[in-house]
Parts: structure tokens; sequence; C-alpha cells
């Protein structure tokens, strides 16, 4: 369900209003573009961002729609030319059997997307290793390489704990349920498979780290294996994705002041730009119960139920 529920904001200049926050999790994200609450930057700062605004549900307004739908049809360009140039690389090398030459291939064509995205999410100091996976693993996805010579190969993100790291290593990354030993921890809300996040989604794998660490994979494309689910790719077979690097940061990033997100050409609102209450007044702030200083009114149940009643009914209109 695509309900945003405003929450305020301490910021100036009407920052605040571009601020939403999920009732259910608490998530806080960007009301324009569905991304994570970027303060401090503009939706039109990050192409992921546009990317996102373009399929947000309700739908953007005209003047929004027509900035965002330009920057996806290049985005979308620049992806089909990538994935054609790694094709490309490994039929001339005749590598699709070579499981480090894969790798070396990959890292030349997604090296810098991939460190930019954790740069979001790890802040300074982003170092990629090989991952030690083993021989058994590499054959498996190389193999299903060779069967599907016309999948394309994408690269994403797999967040966990770094203690499975030996396991995944060693045996793969494998789809829990009843064909495996590996028990669902997280939830399978699309479906069973292996969850990965979007090459320009590291925020959505980071939720699942528990520590500054996370999984850089490649993902063998094929449509009877592999659902597209916003950020997230579901990899139903574990031979259609395998662990390439580890990404590591010295710890994760910190939010940043927010400002007004602006259409390409705008000058941003800086943090704390906006104008101040006249007369030397303060902002309002929470209401207070009367006799009871310090103490804030809190809404009550049956106010907060018809809320969030009247957001899923303007919800379903569009």
């Amino acid at each position: 369900m695509d309900i945003p529920v405003l929450v305020p904001s301490a910021g100036a200049g009407g920052a605040s209003s571009h601020r939403c926050q999920c009732f259910q999790c608490s998530w806080q994200f960007c009301e324009i573009c569905r991304s994570p609450w970027h303060p401090g930057s503009s939706c039109f700062d990050d192409e992921s961002r546009v990317v996102r605004m373009a399929r947000r549900r309700p739908p953007l307004t005209e003047e929004l729609a027509e900035a965002a739908a330009k920057v996806v049809e290049e985005a979308r360009s620049r992806e089909e030319q990538k994935a054609r140039e790694l094709e490309e690389m490994l039929r001339r090398g005749g590598q699709r059997a070579n499981f480090e030459a894969f790798r070396r291939i990959f890292a030349s064509a997604h090296t810098e997307h991939v460190t930019r995205s954790l740069l979001s999410v790890f802040g300074n100091g982003v170092t990629l290793r090989p991952a030690p996976v083993a021989p058994t693993v590499q054959r498996q996805f190389m193999q299903a390489m060779v069967e599907k010579p016309e999948a394309e190969v994408r690269p994403a993100f797999h967040g966990t704990d770094v203690r499975n790291y030996a396991s995944i290593f060693e045996r793969g990354l494998l789809v829990p349920g009843d064909a495996s030993d590996i028990k669902v921890v997280h939830g399978q809300a699309h479906g069973q498979g292996i969850y990965t996040a979007n090459v320009d989604a590291a925020w959505l794998s980071k939720g699942f780290c528990t520590a500054p660490s996370m999984l850089v994979c490649a993902v063998l494309q094929s449509e009877s294996h592999v659902r597209h689910v916003g950020d997230a790719m579901v990899v139903a077979r574990s031979d259609h994705v395998v662990p390439l690097f580890e990404g590591f940061g010295g710890s994760f990033a910190a939010p940043t002041p927010q400002a007004r997100p602006t259409l390409p050409g705008q000058r941003p609102t800086p943090a704390g730009g906006g104008a101040k209450p006249s007369g030397g007044a303060t902002a309002p702030g929470p209401a207070r119960v009367p006799g009871k200083p310090g103490k804030t009114e809190a809404p009550s149940k049956d106010r907060k139920a018809k809320f969030v009643a009247r957001l899923a009914s303007r919800s379903q209109r569009h």
C-alpha cells in the first residue's frame, strides 16, 4: 500500500513538507521520489531517485512527470549499452566459463556505480574485496551463464549478518525453505527466493546488515527465475546469483541537513534558508498538556485510525 504519512521536522523554509514516514515500519522517505529521505539535495540530483519518481503512485504532476521521463529514458539507454558492452567483452574473450576473468570484466563495467551506491550507506572509505567463493559455487553460476547465453547479467547487493558469510562463500546463496536448511528470517513478502537489491538501492540491503559490509553480487536475468519488485530482485534459483565482492565501509553513513527538492536548473533551498518568524517569535512546537509543562499531547487512537483510513481511501482512488 502506497500511503505516505507526513511527519513534522525541525527544518525551516518548508523543507519538512518533503519528509514522509511509513505508519507501519517508521521508514522515512521523500514524498516526491519515494527514495530514502535525502536531506540536503534535490530529487533530481540522483538518477535512481528520478527513476523511482517516474514509477511512483499516486502519479507525479505533469511537470515533474515530463522531466522524470527524459531522465529515465537516458538511464535505460545507458543500462542497455553497458549490458551489451559486458556481453561483448565476455564473447570476445570467450570467458563465459572462466569465473576469475568474468569477475574482472564485471568489475571494470560496474565498480564505479557499485562504489557510489555503497558510499551512500557506508560513508567514506569504501573497499571492495573479491569474495572467496568455493569452486563449486563458481562452476554452477558459470554453467548457468553458458546455458543462457542471451541472458543479461546485472549487479546487485545482498545484505545479511556477517556471520553468514563463511557459509555463503562455501555453499552459495541458497533459496530459503523446504528444499534447503536455510530458515526464513525476514519474511518473504514477494515470494520464495533470494532477495537482492538493485545496484542503485544499497539502502535496501543496508537494513539487513549487522555491520558496514554487504555482498556485491551478479544476477543472471531470467524471466522465469528472477522477479523485479520495486528496487529488489527476487532470485528463485541459487545458480542465477553469485557473490563476487565484499563491500566494506568504516561506518554507516549519517544523515545531513535537509533542503527542499527542486527541478533541474533550479537552485536548491539550503537547510535553514527559509524565512524566520517575525518579531522574535519562535516556530510553533507540539501541543502542551494544560497544567503539565514539558509533556506533549498525544493523538488518541481513534484519531490516528481515522487518519490512516482516510489516507488509504485517497490512495485507492488512483
